[in-house]
């Protein structure tokens, strides 16, 4: 089971890469609680 927790994991990591998405999910969630949001990418 934790094999397939692991794959889960790396194909999520991997996807997200892929997306550009660097951040987890949680930290979004934090920082967007705070009223601290990211810079926007120039051009």
């Amino acid at each position: 089971m934790l094999h397939l927790a692991k794959i889960a994991l790396e194909k999520n990591f991997l996807m997200k890469m892929k997306q550009g998405i660097s951040e987890p999910l949680f930290e979004k969630a934090i920082l967007h609680a705070i009223g601290v949001g990211k810079l926007e990418k120039a051009g």
